[in-house]
């Protein structure tokens, strides 16, 4: 509603119509009566809607305090809408709240905010939503030189100015495009990485999820069955992690048996596809990491390898052949694709999993 009165407000005023506050305040009132339902629900047991609709006109007396008489600029474009192909082909589309000419050959993009509080001046500066809006105002109306990003935190009557050299929108561009493609793998082979965050809480596909689902089959497992897809079932994955915990806690030698559970929490992992096993105390999480195995010192395998090395010219680079420095320069992408391909056929390649044991989190 905040955002719906301001948008009104700069259409009045390119018809030169300033309104005062009380009338701006009544356009917000009147809009959250039409747009409010007892159907919405408020997360926040302690909070009532009309706590929401004051904190909006908190909002907008702060923001007409800060801005009267509005006469900073000329409003070129409310909701500006914008198609913008990038150089792959692929197209990105976005609304900017508000496009105003400051001066000749400079437009100032506007964003308002109603969060409780502002960004600092370096998470601006990173900002790629603002950053993508530039770079597409700067095609859109070439004949523009500057440029500044300005984010109206009205909420707490801030406001963060932000500007992008040439370098720095095409950087993001290619990081831009990383992530479309990125995102086109990951749709593709449906492997979406989690990411969990202040949000989950109120997530609706949390038993979907592979960082709650076995918290929900833990819940719903009452006969003891297992999943199809699990050689154990989900109470006993959990079970598993309320042993490691002991067994890593003691002082007795006691790896042989740590393994053996480890490698039964990695097949339950794999086969279900969660991503944390919740015990009863603590919760275990996953990451993955590169294994390669070298040929043993003094084979022909290794010797084979190691004149290879010299003959591509890395073994200086080496120093002093090892596993670890051979990986890291897998790692930093140090070789063509074309190198890597002969090293391997040496090497043993597998992708493995490093077990994280934490304390349970509260749910």
């Amino acid at each position: 509603m905040v955002h719906d009165t301001l948008e009104r407000h700069y259409e009045l005023l390119q018809q030169s119509k300033l309104l005062t506050e009380e009338e701006l305040i009544e356009v917000y009132n009147e809009y959250w009566r039409r747009g409010w339902s007892d159907e919405y629900r408020i997360i926040d047991k302690d909070l009532e809607p009309e706590h929401y609709r004051m904190t909006g006109e908190r909002c907008l007396k702060n923001y007409y305090a800060r801005n009267h008489p509005f006469d900073q600029g000329i409003t070129l474009g409310l909701e500006e809408h914008f198609i913008i192909e990038l150089p792959s082909g692929n197209k990105i589309q976005g609304y900017i709240d508000r496009l105003e000419k400051v001066a000749e050959e400079h437009l100032v993009i506007h964003d308002y905010k109603t969060s409780k509080r502002a960004d600092n001046q370096e998470k601006a500066d990173r900002d790629p939503q603002l950053g993508l809006y530039a770079w597409a105002m700067r095609r859109k109306y070439p004949t523009y030189k500057k440029f500044d990003l300005v984010w109206h935190y009205v909420a707490v009557d801030e406001v963060v100015i932000s500007k992008r050299t040439d370098e720095q929108l095409e950087e993001l561009i290619t990081k831009t495009e990383k992530r479309i493609t990125t995102i086109e793998e990951a749709t593709e082979t449906q492997n979406f990485k989690t990411n969990k965050c202040w949000l989950c809480p109120f997530c609706e596909y949390r038993k979907q999820c592979p960082e709650f689902s076995h918290l929900y089959e833990l819940e719903t497992e009452n006969d003891g069955s297992k999943l199809q897809t699990t050689g154990i079932t989900a109470q006993e994955a959990s079970e598993l992690v309320d042993e490691l915990e002991q067994l890593e806690n003691g002082k007795k030698d006691n790896q042989e048996e740590i393994n053996q559970i480890k490698a039964k929490l990695t097949g339950y992992k794999k086969e279900s596809g969660v991503e944390t096993i919740y015990g009863t105390e603590k919760q275990l999480g996953f990451s993955k990491y590169d294994s390669y195995a070298m040929p043993k010192k003094g084979s022909t395998e290794r010797r084979e390898l190691e004149a290879l090395l010299k003959r591509m010219g890395l073994w200086n680079e080496l120093t002093e052949f090892s596993s670890s420095k051979l990986k890291r320069m897998f790692k930093d992408n140090n070789l063509s694709e074309d190198d890597m391909d002969v090293i391997l056929a040496f090497i043993e390649y597998e992708q493995k999993w490093r077990l994280n044991l934490k304390k349970r989190e509260k749910l």
